[in-house]
Order: C-alpha cells, then structure tokens, then sequence
C-alpha cells in the first residue's frame, strides 16, 4: 500500500509527465529567414494618427467589448497581434 504523500507524489509525476512530455515532443520546422530589412529608426515619416471607428474587440476577459469603451475621452495605445496566421512570411510584417 502506497503513504499518503507518496501517492500525491506520483499523482504530481503524473500531471507533470503529462503536460511536459508532449511539450518536449513539439517538432515544428523553424521558420526561414525573412528577407525584409526594415528601415532605421526614425528614417521614416509617421503620418498623422486618425480617431479609429467604434466596433467589436475582444477584452482582456476574452470577452466582446465595444472599442469606444477604451478609446473614449483618452489617449489610446492599442495593438493588434495575430492567434493565427497561415502566411508565416507575411503576418508579422503587417
């Protein structure tokens, strides 16, 4: 018969195996070189920023929330990342 800490022991192992085994497995190609040299800093003319249309974004909750509600009457620092992209090449130079 297994202790009580040794049996939480091996349930521990087990859901550490569990999540890091096929963390280890991951084989994914990595991604060629891009051939894009991006300009230096400050060599570049930054066109004037435009209040940006109300619509749909997703909160911090992963929730839907109104653009408005965070741009409203404040300076707004906003970022736009991709959870999926089929163009490895062409997402990250968007």
């Amino acid at each position: 018969m297994i202790r009580r800490g040794g049996a939480r022991a091996l349930v521990a192992l087990g859901l550490w195996l569990g999540c890091a085994l096929p963390a280890m497995a991951h084989d994914a190609e990595p991604l060629p070189a891009l051939d894009f040299e991006p300009p230096a800093p400050g060599s570049y003319t930054l066109h004037r920023i435009m209040a940006a249309p109300d619509g749909a974004v997703v909160g911090l909750d992963g929730r839907p929330q109104r653009l408005a509600r965070f741009t409203r009457e404040r300076i707004t620092l906003l970022g736009f990342i991709y959870t999926t992209c089929v163009d490895p090449r062409g997402c990250p130079l968007a």
